[in-house]
C-alpha cells in the first residue's frame, strides 16, 4: 500500500514523467521507421531481381544453340521448377518522328518466362486474363507483336512520380520501328553479305510492361524470341541466345541449385556445343541475390552506420532519464525515508525505482513503436500529400530505382529496438535508484 502511494505522488511529477517517456517514444519511432526504410528498402532490391531475371541466371558470352535440351536437362535434375530462354541486344526505338529512345530489346518466349518471373503480373493489358502471356498477332499483316516497358513510351509526372496509365493504354496497338545492328560474321574477309549491317524491325505494340522498376522500364522491349531472331538474322534458321532464366523449386537451396545447375551446363557445352573448356568457363551462373550483393552490402553498411549515429543521438532519452528520476529521489527523499522506516529494505527501494523506470521504458516504446509502425505504412500517403501541397518531392523514382517507398515494417528491428530502449530507460533510472537506496531515514526524519 506504501508503495502504491509512493507511485502515486510520484506520478504528481506528471509533466516529467510524459516528458521522458515522450524522450523514448521518439527515440523508438525515429530507429523503428530508419531501420524499417532501409531494410524494406534493401528487400525489395533483392526481390526485384528475382522478379525480373527469376532465382537463378545462366549468361555466356556467346551466343549457343541447342538451348531446349539444356532446358530439358535442368528441369530433369529435380532442383529447377521452370526455365526460359532469352536473349539480348541494344536497338534504337522509333515510336514517331523525333522520338527515338535507345532501349534493350529482349528475345524471349513470354509463357516461359511467365513462369520464371513477374512478368504476366507486370502487362497491364493481360495481367488479369487467365490464359498465360502472349504477344498476339493482332496486326492484320502478321507481323510481329511486342512489349514495350511504360518509360519508354510516357514520362512519369514530376510532381506524383505517376505515369498517366490510361493515355499509355491508348497506345497498344500502334506500329513502331526497332532499329539494331546484327553481326553476322567475324572474318573481316567474309563477304560484304555476311558483315555487320543495321537491321530494323517493325513490330506492333500488343502490351506494355509496368514492372516498378523505374530503370527497367525506362529502356526494356521484348519480342518474340523467334520472330526477333529471324529479323536480326535473316540467312540463319538456328535460333541462339545467350542467358537462361531459371526458378528452382520451392524448399531447395539455391546456392546448391546453382552448383549443380554450373555442372550440368558444363557437361551440355562440352558434349552437345562441343566447346573447348575456354568457352565453357566464360558462362557464369549466378543468384538474383549474389548480382545485388556487393551494393547491398554497401546499403547495409550505411544502415548500420545510420542507426548508430542515431543510437547515440537517443542517448539523450538516458540522459533526460537519469535527471528526471535524480530530481524525483531528490525531491522525495522524506517518502523514501517513510518507507525504509516502515520496513522496506535497501533492496526494494531500488527496485521501486527501476521498476518505474521500466514502466516508462516500455510505455515509451509502445508508444514509439506505433507511431514509427503507421508513419512506415503510411509513408507514400505522407510523401504524396507533401508533393502535391507542398510541392516537396522526397521521392524520386529515377533516382531510387522504384516508383513506390518500400513501407514494410522490420519487426525483428523494432523488437529489438524496444528492448534496448527499455534497458537504456532502466539505466537511466539504475544511479538515482541506487541513491534512493542509500537514503538514510534518521537524518531525513528526525526534524519531523
Amino acid at each position: 500500500m506504501l508503495k502504491l502511494l509512493l507511485w502515486l505522488k510520484y506520478l504528481q511529477r506528471r509533466k516529467v514523467v510524459l516528458l521522458s517517456m515522450a524522450a523514448v517514444a521518439l527515440s523508438v519511432a525515429l530507429l523503428t521507421v530508419v531501420a524499417s526504410l532501409f531494410t524494406g528498402f534493401i528487400g525489395a532490391y533483392e526481390q526485384s531481381a528475382v522478379d525480373l531475371i527469376g532465382d537463378v541466371l545462366l549468361t555466356s558470352r556467346v551466343r549457343f544453340s541447342g538451348y531446349q535440351q539444356l532446358i530439358a536437362r535442368l528441369e530433369q535434375t529435380g532442383v529447377v521448377e521452370a526455365a526460359a530462354p532469352t536473349t539480348y541486344a541494344p536497338g534504337l526505338l522509333r515510336l514517331g518522328t523525333g522520338n527515338v529512345r535507345a532501349v534493350e530489346v529482349w528475345g524471349i518466349e513470354p509463357e516461359r518466362l511467365a513462369k520464371v518471373t513477374s512478368l504476366k503480373g507486370s502487362l497491364l493489358r493481360q495481367k488479369d486474363l487467365p490464359e498465360a502471356p502472349s504477344f498476339g498477332r493482332i496486326d492484320p499483316n502478321g507481323g510481329l507483336g511486342g512489349f514495350v516497358g511504360i518509360g519508354v513510351l510516357a514520362e512519369p509526372n514530376q510532381a506524383t512520380d505517376r505515369y498517366d496509365v490510361r493515355a499509355v493504354k491508348d497506345m497498344i496497338g500502334q506500329r513502331v520501328v526497332l532499329i539494331s545492328g546484327a553481326i553476322e560474321g567475324m572474318d573481316s574477309n567474309a563477304p560484304a553479305e555476311r558483315r555487320p549491317k543495321r537491321r530494323t524491325v517493325d513490330f506492333v505494340i500488343s502490351d506494355v510492361v509496368s514492372t516498378g522498376n523505374f530503370v527497367f522500364d525506362q529502356q526494356s522491349v521484348f519480342l518474340p524470341l523467334e520472330g526477333l531472331g529471324a529479323r536480326l538474322d535473316p540467312g540463319s534458321s538456328v535460333i541462339t541466345v545467350d542467358r537462361i532464366q531459371i526458378k528452382i523449386r520451392p524448399g531447395v537451396d539455391v546456392q546448391k541449385a546453382a552448383a549443380r545447375i554450373l555442372a550440368e551446363w558444363q557437361t551440355f557445352a562440352r558434349q552437345t556445343l562441343h566447346w573447348d573448356p575456354y568457352l565453357v568457363a566464360q558462362a557464369q551462373v549466378v543468384t538474383a541475390r549474389q548480382l545485388q550483393a556487393r551494393y547491398l552490402e554497401e546499403i547495409r553498411k550505411q544502415l548500420g552506420m545510420l542507426l548508430l549515429i542515431f543510437g547515440v543521438v537517443d542517448c539523450s532519452a538516458v540522459v533526460l532519464v537519469f535527471c528526471i528520476f535524480y530530481m524525483i529521489v531528490r525531491l522525495k527523499q522524506k517518502d523514501i525515508a517513510i518507507l525504509k522506516s516502515c520496513g522496506y529494505s535497501s533492496g526494494q527501494v531500488a527496485w521501486v525505482f527501476l521498476g518505474f523506470g521500466a514502466v516508462v521504458g516500455l510505455a515509451g516504446s509502445a508508444l514509439g513503436t506505433l507511431v514509427g509502425v503507421l508513419f512506415t505504412r503510411n509513408i507514400n500517403a505522407i510523401e504524396d500529400w507533401l508533393s502535391l501541397r507542398l510541392g516537396l518531392k522526397l521521392w524520386d523514382s529515377s533516382v531510387y530505382l522504384f516508383d513506390r517507398i518500400p513501407n514494410q515494417v522490420d519487426w525483428v528491428s523494432v523488437a529489438r529496438i524496444t528492448v534496448l530502449a527499455t534497458i537504456a530507460a532502466c539505466v537511466g533510472a539504475l544511479a538515482p535508484a541506487v541513491l534512493a537506496a542509500r537514503t538514510r531515514p534518521v537524518e531525513i526524519l528526525r526534524y519531523e
